[in-house]
């Protein structure tokens, strides 16, 4: 999806062997005029795409976990997202 300042794409990662790195999808942000974002741009539904990110906390999954769950402990995979910073 297009948004002002860049990419965000909802996808599979992949460790380098190929085998499903998380159970769930993961957000990437492709910041806009970048290296990446051209090279993303390029890309057709399903190519893969090697790239480097630095993970962030996604706070609105956080939000949703919270609210879901009010004051009770739960245990669950920490919500993360990649801003992409380099294709190889």
């Amino acid at each position: 999806m297009a948004v002002e300042d860049g990419f965000l794409v909802l996808t599979k990662v992949l460790t380098m062997e190929g085998n499903q790195a998380s159970e769930k999808p993961r957000r990437m942000i492709f910041v806009k005029d970048t290296p990446a974002a051209a090279e993303l741009a390029g890309k057709k539904k399903g190519e893969r795409l090697r790239v480097l990110g630095i993970p962030r906390i996604n706070l609105a999954e956080v939000a949703v976990l919270v609210q879901q769950n009010g004051l009770e402990q739960f245990t669950t995979n920490l919500p993360y997202e990649m801003i992409i910073v380099g294709v190889k």
